[in-house]
Order: C-alpha cells, then sequence, then structure tokens
C-alpha cells in the first residue's frame, strides 16, 4: 500500500542522492527506506542497507554497494534494529575518502514500539508519568454527542485500553533513547574525524 498511485520507479531514480555523487560526494543509506522496497538497487547510493521498517529485533536489510561486512557490525545476528543501522552508519563513515552524505534512518518510532532490550523497563524519574490528554480524552457520549461520523456512537475506554494506551506511549519514548544513542555516536565519529 505504501506506492499507491505512484510510478515508483521514478521515485526511486530520481532522488537527490543522484545530485550528490555527481558533486562528488560518496553517499550511503542506512535503514527504513520505503514501504514499497524496489527489487534493485536505487540510483544514486553508492551504499544500500535499506529495508521497509523490517523487524525491531534480528532485522533484515536489502543490500547493495559498498555496505560495511556483517561480521564488522551484526555479530550474533539478534541485534536490535537502530543498533544495527548505527553500527553499520558509523562502519561505512569510517570509509569515505572524501565528502559524504549519510542518511541514517532508524525504525523507530514506529509501531509496534519495541524498545531495545536495555531500554524496556526504563523510565527517567523527570518524565511524565503518563501521556498528555485534552478535554477530548475518555470523553463521554454526551460530550462527544455532536462530533461527526461514529465517534459519538462509540464506547469510552476500558481501564485497560487506557493502560494499554499509556504503555505503548512510554514505549515509543523508550524506542527513541536509542535513536539519542545512535545520533550520539555518530556525533562522536565525526567528532573523531575532524580530530
Amino acid at each position: 500500500w505504501g506506492a499507491m498511485h505512484v510510478n515508483i520507479d521514478l521515485v526511486h531514480n530520481s532522488s537527490f542522492a543522484i545530485s550528490l555523487r555527481a558533486a562528488g560526494y560518496e553517499t550511503g543509506l542506512f535503514g527504513k527506506y520505503c514501504n514499497a522496497m524496489p527489487s534493485y538497487a536505487p540510483e544514486g547510493w553508492d551504499a544500500f542497507m535499506g529495508n521497509g521498517g523490517g523487524n525491531y529485533m534480528n532485522p533484515s536489510f536489502d543490500e547493495y554497494g559498498s555496505v560495511p561486512a556483517r561480521e564488522s557490525w551484526d555479530a550474533d545476528g539478534a541485534n536490535y534494529t537502530t543498533s544495527v543501522v548505527g553500527n553499520a552508519s558509523i562502519a561505512w563513515i569510517r570509509t569515505a575518502s572524501g565528502p559524504f552524505f549519510a542518511y541514517i534512518a532508524p525504525k523507530a518510532a514506529h509501531e509496534p514500539f519495541n524498545p531495545a532490550p536495555w531500554y524496556v523497563d526504563y523510565w527517567d524519574e523527570a518524565w511524565p508519568s503518563t501521556e498528555t490528554t485534552g478535554p477530548a480524552w475518555n470523553a463521554s457520549v454526551e460530550v462527544r454527542a455532536t462530533h461527526a461520523a461514529n465517534v459519538p456512537s462509540q464506547p469510552m475506554l476500558t481501564s485497560y485500553s487506557s493502560e494499554v494506551i499509556a504503555g505503548v506511549w512510554r514505549n515509543r519514548w523508550r524506542t527513541l533513547l536509542s535513536v539519542d544513542d545512535l545520533i550520539s555516536a555518530v556525533d562522536a565519529e565525526l567528532d573523531d574525524d575532524d580530530a
């Protein structure tokens, strides 16, 4: 469904990566690319390690070009996707011999919002204990009576549903902790390269 009414080959073969390569940049794409994945390497990428989102654990990718060898970043095959994307990106950045562009796109925070194993139970005391809700949150039928479509006829959320929603909200935050780790690691790598 990710490519409805679109000539997807035009999308894959008309990207900014073509212009960057023509200007002398090495180009690498790592992580989530498109919901509708091509069966070939899109034009313009020297290294392409992409998927349509994949799994949070033990992800698989379509790989083309100068993607670092797996043993350099995926020792046990059961890695968390954001770490795999970050480690592959950094390994590739280390091989760049001139100006480069690294497109780094982790799955987080997409459903099912599975945090890395080391963040599953993490919650900082400074963070809010629950999601932000407005006046429409779990509003009564009377409050929703003038709303459009089927909104007025829906039941209020059960306490169980509210707990699930709160858990999903917390796990979205937890998935982003790994994105913070990825950004910090790439930033540190770039700082090391400047030294």
